[in-house]
């Protein structure tokens, strides 16, 4: 009786140790408390579009916005054809839901642009970006026309947006003629007595470019050559009023046409990166007589050309205006 109570006496002072050990929260140790905050609700508010002016909520899609990619890497843009002496120009076309449908023209320095999308729910917007990039007008600010002077001579992109789904739509756009101020000094091309031909030698530098200009009459024939080796050496030509008879976009050095009217014409050498020696040479026979009454204005092909006012190279000109000429 004795030995049970010695155990007895051993046990119950460690149970009450431990217990005593187990009641106290002072003795555990834990990291510092962070408060529970609760998850959001994916299920929560839904998705409120932003509706521009002339559009209604329902014509909206609550989905993403539509992607732009830069110009630059664009192939697949529509070129917009003027007729010869025209100073605007009107296409249609289909854009996607929340789809980019692209336009390119050529402008030069100091001409003023206005471009106008007109659809049947006005739900196209608009964006006129430069080829170098800069932009002249964003899609964002909810407007469908845009009517500025375009900074430099160049190609420039018109970007019809959709924010709604597909639909049809036609784009209006009028350039006017640049300032005279506008032209650069250039070399004087003159033609001796009795001579039809002249011919230029030069130098361009890399990314440069060479300016000439000549006189010529209403309904004389031009035949313009460029000889250089570098692919990237082209030839524009442009009259002292605006009209681009051959930009260099349409990547050739040759051109033959009959001048629209009696003034100074611009011939520019642009190199595109090669630094190279050059030939230009300037066929300008004399009008024949009534030739501006017989001109026959070739058909335009199916293919779009690449800019204001291009006429056609002489291989697309029939025998008998070739004739007529």
């Amino acid at each position: 009786m004795r030995r049970n109570r010695g155990t007895a006496a051993w046990v119950l002072p460690g149970v009450l140790l431990l217990l005593a050990a187990c009641s106290r929260p002072s003795e555990i140790r834990t990291s510092t408390a962070l408060p529970i905050v609760a998850e959001p609700s994916v299920t929560g508010t839904p998705f409120q579009p932003v509706v521009v002016p002339g559009t209604t909520a329902s014509s909206v899609p609550t989905t993403a916005t539509p992607v732009l990619s830069s110009p630059t890497l664009e192939t697949d843009a529509i070129w917009i054809e003027f007729d010869p002496g025209a100073a605007s120009a009107t296409v249609t076309g289909h854009v996607g839901q929340l789809d980019v449908l692209r336009y390119v023209l050529h402008a030069l320095a100091g001409q003023t642009m206005d471009v106008a999308i007109s659809t049947p729910r006005s739900d196209v917007l608009l964006n006129v970006i430069g080829a170098d990039g800069t932009p002249l007008k964003r899609y964002v600010d909810g407007k469908s026309r845009w009517r500025g002077v375009v900074p430099a001579s160049q190609d420039y992109y018109l970007e019809a947006v959709s924010i709604g789904p597909a639909t049809r739509l036609q784009l209006r756009v009028t350039l006017s003629r640049p300032a005279a101020t506008a032209v650069p000094e250039a070399a004087r091309i003159d033609f001796a007595a009795d001579i039809t031909s002249a011919t230029v030698t030069g130098h361009v530098a890399g990314y440069g470019s060479d300016l000439y200009v000549l006189r010529a009459m209403e309904s004389q024939t031009i035949d313009a050559v460029l000889a250089t080796i570098p692919p990237d050496v082209l030839l524009e030509i442009w009259g002292a009023d605006g009209t681009v008879l051959k930009p260099y976009i349409d990547g050739e050095t040759t051109w033959w046409g009959i001048l629209p009217t009696t003034q100074d014409y611009y011939l520019k050498v642009v190199s595109f990166g090669s630094e190279a020696d050059y030939t230009l040479t300037i066929t300008l026979p004399a009008p024949s007589p009534g030739t501006r009454s017989q001109v026959v204005v070739p058909a335009l092909p199916a293919w779009s050309p690449c800019s204001v006012g291009t006429a056609l190279p002489l291989s697309h000109l029939s025998a008998a205006s070739r004739g007529a000429a």
